[in-house]
Protein backbone atom coordinates (compact mmCIF):
# COMPACT_ATOMS: atom_id res chain seq x y z
CA UNK A 1 0.00 0.00 0.00
CA UNK A 2 1.39 3.60 -0.92
CA UNK A 3 0.25 6.80 0.61
CA UNK A 4 -0.27 9.39 -1.76
CA UNK A 5 -1.97 12.03 -0.25
CA UNK A 6 -2.56 13.03 3.44
CA UNK A 7 -3.89 15.65 4.90
CA UNK A 8 -4.63 16.19 8.58
CA UNK A 9 -7.49 14.56 8.87
CA UNK A 10 -7.73 12.09 5.76
CA UNK A 11 -5.58 10.13 3.34
CA UNK A 12 -5.46 8.67 0.01
CA UNK A 13 -4.22 5.29 -0.45
CA UNK A 14 -3.10 3.10 -3.61
CA UNK A 15 -2.80 -0.69 -2.99
CA UNK A 16 -2.12 -3.98 -5.33
CA UNK A 17 -5.52 -5.76 -3.52
CA UNK A 18 -8.60 -4.08 -1.95
CA UNK A 19 -8.16 -2.84 1.90
CA UNK A 20 -11.66 -2.89 2.61
CA UNK A 21 -15.36 -1.86 1.57
CA UNK A 22 -16.62 1.83 1.54
CA UNK A 23 -17.96 2.12 5.03
CA UNK A 24 -15.90 -0.09 7.17
CA UNK A 25 -12.92 0.83 9.19
CA UNK A 26 -9.28 -0.68 9.11
CA UNK A 27 -6.21 -0.04 10.93
CA UNK A 28 -3.37 2.49 9.14
CA UNK A 29 0.25 2.77 10.13
CA UNK A 30 1.74 6.11 9.12
CA UNK A 31 6.02 6.30 9.90
CA UNK A 32 6.81 9.05 12.54
CA UNK A 33 9.66 11.37 12.40
CA UNK A 34 11.54 9.06 15.43
CA UNK A 35 11.19 5.83 13.38
CA UNK A 36 8.07 4.72 15.03
CA UNK A 37 4.47 4.01 13.32
CA UNK A 38 1.38 6.00 14.16
CA UNK A 39 -1.60 3.10 14.04
CA UNK A 40 -4.71 4.89 13.19
CA UNK A 41 -8.62 4.00 13.04
CA UNK A 42 -9.52 5.25 9.77
CA UNK A 43 -13.23 5.21 8.09
CA UNK A 44 -13.11 3.99 4.60
CA UNK A 45 -14.94 6.62 2.34
CA UNK A 46 -14.76 5.22 -0.53
CA UNK A 47 -12.81 2.50 -2.92
CA UNK A 48 -12.02 2.40 -6.07
CA UNK A 49 -10.39 0.22 -9.03
CA UNK A 50 -7.87 1.62 -11.32
CA UNK A 51 -5.06 -0.41 -13.59
CA UNK A 52 -3.01 0.24 -10.73
CA UNK A 53 -5.31 -2.01 -8.12
CA UNK A 54 -6.97 0.08 -5.49
CA UNK A 55 -7.83 3.48 -4.75
CA UNK A 56 -9.12 4.17 -0.79
CA UNK A 57 -9.91 7.30 0.87
CA UNK A 58 -10.01 7.40 4.45
CA UNK A 59 -10.96 9.53 7.26
CA UNK A 60 -9.06 9.45 10.36
CA UNK A 61 -11.42 8.92 13.86
CA UNK A 62 -10.90 9.44 17.18
CA UNK A 63 -7.54 10.21 17.61
CA UNK A 64 -5.79 10.43 20.84
CA UNK A 65 -3.36 13.71 21.60
CA UNK A 66 -0.11 11.47 21.48
CA UNK A 67 -1.29 10.42 18.37
CA UNK A 68 -2.61 13.50 16.74
CA UNK A 69 1.00 15.20 18.05
CA UNK A 70 2.61 12.75 15.92
CA UNK A 71 0.69 13.19 12.79
CA UNK A 72 1.06 17.07 13.27
CA UNK A 73 4.87 16.54 13.38
CA UNK A 74 4.78 13.91 10.87
CA UNK A 75 3.02 16.75 8.42
CA UNK A 76 5.37 19.92 9.81
CA UNK A 77 7.99 17.04 8.43
CA UNK A 78 6.51 16.55 4.92
CA UNK A 79 5.54 20.09 4.31
CA UNK A 80 8.97 21.41 5.37
CA UNK A 81 10.52 18.97 2.55
CA UNK A 82 10.40 19.54 -1.11
CA UNK A 83 8.63 17.31 -2.13
CA UNK A 84 11.06 15.76 -4.93
CA UNK A 85 11.53 16.87 -8.24
CA UNK A 86 12.12 20.55 -9.05
CA UNK A 87 9.53 22.32 -6.72
CA UNK A 88 10.56 24.19 -3.92
CA UNK A 89 7.45 24.32 -1.87
CA UNK A 90 4.37 20.86 -1.43
CA UNK A 91 1.27 22.09 -3.24
CA UNK A 92 -2.17 21.47 -1.75
CA UNK A 93 -5.22 20.67 -3.92
CA UNK A 94 -7.63 23.86 -3.71
CA UNK A 95 -10.67 22.78 -6.41
CA UNK A 96 -12.47 26.61 -7.38
CA UNK A 97 -12.72 28.83 -9.70
CA UNK A 98 -10.58 32.01 -9.84
CA UNK A 99 -10.47 35.22 -11.55
CA UNK A 100 -6.50 36.04 -13.19
CA UNK A 101 -6.16 38.65 -16.32
CA UNK A 102 -4.72 42.52 -15.58
CA UNK A 103 -8.56 43.33 -14.39
CA UNK A 104 -9.34 39.81 -12.81
CA UNK A 105 -12.08 39.99 -15.67
CA UNK A 106 -11.05 36.01 -17.18
CA UNK A 107 -11.94 33.12 -15.65
CA UNK A 108 -9.77 29.84 -14.56
CA UNK A 109 -9.94 26.35 -12.69
CA UNK A 110 -7.69 26.74 -9.61
CA UNK A 111 -6.40 23.25 -9.24
CA UNK A 112 -3.34 23.25 -6.81
CA UNK A 113 -1.68 26.16 -4.31
CA UNK A 114 1.69 26.66 -2.32
CA UNK A 115 3.73 29.24 -1.38
CA UNK A 116 5.35 29.41 -3.81
CA UNK A 117 2.95 29.80 -6.81
CA UNK A 118 0.10 27.97 -7.88
CA UNK A 119 -1.54 25.73 -11.02
CA UNK A 120 -4.50 26.79 -12.62
CA UNK A 121 -6.02 25.66 -15.60
CA UNK A 122 -7.31 28.99 -18.15
CA UNK A 123 -8.64 28.68 -21.32
CA UNK A 124 -5.98 30.36 -23.56
CA UNK A 125 -2.58 30.26 -24.42
CA UNK A 126 -0.12 32.00 -22.37
CA UNK A 127 3.96 32.35 -23.04
CA UNK A 128 6.46 31.12 -20.42
CA UNK A 129 7.72 34.56 -18.86
CA UNK A 130 4.11 36.34 -19.04
CA UNK A 131 3.19 38.19 -16.24
CA UNK A 132 0.14 36.65 -14.68
CA UNK A 133 -2.28 38.24 -11.57
CA UNK A 134 -5.07 36.05 -10.00
CA UNK A 135 -7.12 36.30 -7.33
CA UNK A 136 -7.71 33.17 -4.99
CA UNK A 137 -11.16 32.84 -2.92
CA UNK A 138 -10.59 32.53 0.97
CA UNK A 139 -13.84 31.51 2.20
CA UNK A 140 -12.30 32.76 5.97
CA UNK A 141 -11.99 36.34 4.63
CA UNK A 142 -14.38 38.68 2.31
CA UNK A 143 -11.64 39.75 0.35
CA UNK A 144 -9.85 37.40 -2.01
CA UNK A 145 -6.00 36.78 -2.35
CA UNK A 146 -4.36 38.37 -5.18
CA UNK A 147 -1.28 37.37 -6.31
CA UNK A 148 1.19 38.89 -8.84
CA UNK A 149 3.25 36.04 -10.86
CA UNK A 150 5.06 34.62 -13.58
CA UNK A 151 3.98 31.90 -16.30
CA UNK A 152 6.60 29.20 -15.52
CA UNK A 153 4.93 26.20 -18.01
CA UNK A 154 1.71 25.66 -19.85
CA UNK A 155 0.75 22.34 -21.17
CA UNK A 156 -2.84 21.18 -22.72
CA UNK A 157 -5.42 19.90 -20.45
CA UNK A 158 -7.51 16.46 -21.27
CA UNK A 159 -10.67 18.44 -19.62
CA UNK A 160 -9.69 21.67 -22.49
CA UNK A 161 -7.52 24.69 -21.80
CA UNK A 162 -4.18 24.62 -20.04
CA UNK A 163 -2.48 23.38 -16.99
CA UNK A 164 -0.83 26.43 -16.71
CA UNK A 165 2.04 27.19 -13.71
CA UNK A 166 2.07 30.37 -12.02
CA UNK A 167 5.51 31.01 -9.76
CA UNK A 168 4.30 33.69 -7.25
CA UNK A 169 6.52 37.18 -7.55
CA UNK A 170 7.66 38.92 -3.81
CA UNK A 171 4.58 38.58 -1.47
CA UNK A 172 4.25 41.03 1.22
CA UNK A 173 3.74 40.10 4.93
CA UNK A 174 0.25 40.64 5.32
CA UNK A 175 -0.37 38.32 2.20
CA UNK A 176 2.14 35.78 2.94
CA UNK A 177 0.41 35.37 6.27
CA UNK A 178 -3.40 34.99 4.74
CA UNK A 179 -1.84 32.47 2.40
CA UNK A 180 -0.39 30.31 5.28
CA UNK A 181 -3.49 30.49 7.11
CA UNK A 182 -5.48 29.39 3.62
CA UNK A 183 -2.75 26.90 3.00
CA UNK A 184 -3.48 25.26 7.28
CA UNK A 185 -7.24 25.59 6.76
CA UNK A 186 -7.00 23.48 3.10
CA UNK A 187 -5.25 20.74 5.30
CA UNK A 188 -7.56 20.53 8.13
CA UNK A 189 -10.52 19.94 6.01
Amino acid sequence: MTVVGLSARTALLVSPTELAASGKTMSLLLPTVNGAEIDLMVGVDSVEKVAEGWVVAVTFMVIEQQVRTALNDLMALLLAGTGGGNRKHPRIIYDVTVRHGPALALFGKLEEISVGGLSVRVPERLAPGAMMRVSVPDYSSQAPLVFDGTVVQQRLSKEGGYHTGIAFGELDGELRARLARLLADLLCR
